[in-house]
């Protein structure tokens, strides 16, 4: 018989173990007015949406690479709508994109 006094215990780390690096971001909803960026005359923009808050500044520009499209975008051009998706900053700019997962009206 072990004396449970006596006996080793474990070693017990003091920092709690260092996240994998593998873990996915948690997607938010988004509402706005979906509208395009593409202007006559002007320099194209890294997106061709964006999502414009109530006072019509754009909030962040929306990436669709990964919605799967059932219906035309001209559809949901200046209305309200919500989008599903993760927020991330644009690389050496102060803009935001959404890569949208779901697109639908308000």
């Amino acid at each position: 018989a072990v004396d449970p006094v006596s006996a080793p215990r474990p070693a017990v780390s003091a920092a709690p173990p260092a996240p994998s690096g593998g873990e996915a971001p948690i997607g938010r909803l988004f509402e706005g007015k979906f509208t395009s960026t593409r202007r006559p005359f002007m320099p194209r923009r890294p997106y061709d949406w964006q999502l414009l808050d109530s006072s019509g500044n754009r909030f962040a520009y929306l990436d669709l690479q990964k919605l799967l499209l059932t219906d035309q975008l001209d559809n949901f051009t200046d209305r309200q709508i919500q989008v599903f998706g993760n927020v991330k900053p644009i690389p050496g700019a102060k803009d935001l994109v959404i890569e949208v997962e779901s697109l639908r009206l308000n």
